[in-house]
């Protein structure tokens, strides 16, 4: 499995990496950055850029806990990705949440219905 890691694991940042193969975005850990354009718009660009040689994209989303800012600009993000599909690309997020985590259940049934994009949530 090659991995691009996109950006590092902090201990207030996710790990974000792309995995060539299998054409999977992943965003796993903590996301509570002061500033989360700077997490965010680089995920952003690296989306843009990627579709423009591509025409399909999974995305696995593993988040222990996001804050207001994190969930904003991820909202911002699966916007975009939810246009993409507009345009004959294809787009599927898997939501990882903890089986006892009613929050981060709620967020991603909360995203599954809010945009026009496919998302199968999974608890572990």
């Amino acid at each position: 499995m090659k991995q691009e890691i996109i950006i590092e694991e902090t201990k207030y940042t996710p790990v974000v990496y792309f995995d060539r193969e299998k054409r999977l975005l992943v965003m796993k850990g903590r996301s509570i950055p002061e500033n989360p354009e700077k997490v965010y718009d680089k995920v952003q660009d690296w989306i843009d850029n990627y579709f423009t040689g591509n025409e399909s994209l999974d995305i696995e989303l593993w988040f222990e806990y996001l804050n207001s800012g994190s969930s904003k600009y991820l909202f911002k993000i699966i916007g975009h990705l939810s246009e993409l599909g507009k345009k004959n690309k294809t787009v599927n997020i898997a939501w990882f949440y903890e089986e006892d985590d009613d929050s981060m259940r709620e967020l991603g049934e909360y995203i599954d219905l809010t945009f026009d994009i496919p998302v199968t949530l999974t608890a572990f």
